[in-house]
């Protein structure tokens, strides 16, 4: 069967590019494979690790009485994964919990993971970013008194729930999920990644720090970037960011590698 050809004409426009993949291994499969399919030579280097919360009470006592909430904001696809997971350990149907609350995701990948489990979604703001968020509820009019629970993960920014709340809302911020980051990799991948690559990517502020000092520093090649907050992370820390979607999802960020090595 022939292989299906990208907009750019050609099969495999990534052939023979080393691209290293900093993201979760779990959570790296699919980009990994997408890439290798047009050709990179992909490099997995897992830089966090993402777990459940050391501490869940909180988590899963918000799950008891989600009817309580007049929306629930999912900021990222794993608070969506780690959500549903501790409902089931719970014996909570999430898609029947939420059956009277209104749910708002912050991009695509998030809101097509939250749909898997039976979940509509009412809310995705256009530009995916927690800032964005607040600013949709901020032209859908006053949300004053109104409730909202965000799952979020451990290094999560308090845009969402800080701006919510200075319009009024009363929000609840709950640990779904905790990032840490590799406390060391094998010397077989530090190896290939410092003999030189063609891009590297980051895909959250953690996966930046934790490859920055995984390799000492002493990696410097051009980066591609998910969302304004990593981008800003990368350029601190010296890395050229090359590729920056408009788009804040995976299948965003390989359409524009893609248009980077054209």
């Amino acid at each position: 069967m022939q292989e299906k050809e990208t907009s750019s004409g050609k099969a495999r426009p990534l052939e023979g590019r080393r691209i290293v993949v900093t993201r979760p291994v779990k959570q790296s499969i699919r980009f990994s494979e997408l890439l290798g399919n047009l050709g990179s030579q992909v490099i997995l280097m897992p830089t966090v690790e993402v777990s459940e919360p050391s501490d869940s009470q909180a988590l899963d006592m918000a799950l008891l009485r989600l009817a309580d909430f007049d929306w629930v904001v999912f900021t990222s696809a794993n608070a969506v994964e780690f959500f549903a997971e501790s409902a089931k350990r719970m014996g909570v149907s999430v898609m029947e919990a939420l059956s009277n609350t209104a749910v708002c995701c912050v991009g695509p990948e998030t809101a097509r993971i939250s749909e898997s489990y039976g979940v509509d979604v009412e809310l995705i703001p256009m530009v995916h970013t927690g800032q964005a968020i607040v600013e949709l509820f901020g032209f859908r009019g006053n949300i004053n008194g109104q409730t909202f629970l965000i799952p979020s993960g451990s290094e999560a920014r308090a845009v969402v729930r800080e701006g919510l709340e200075e319009m009024g809302a009363i929000v609840e911020a709950v640990a779904a999920y905790e990032t840490n980051p590799v406390s060391e990799v094998s010397k077989e991948i530090l190896g290939e990644v410092k003999s030189g690559v063609d891009l590297l990517t980051f895909t959250s502020p953690s996966t930046v720090q934790s490859f920055h000092a995984l390799v000492r520093g002493e990696v410097r090649s051009p980066a591609a970037v998910i969302g304004p907050v990593t981008a800003l992370e990368a350029r601190k820390l010296g890395y050229e960011v090359v590729v920056h979607p408009n788009e804040y999802s995976v299948s965003g960020l390989l359409e524009s590698i893609v248009q980077y090595f054209e």
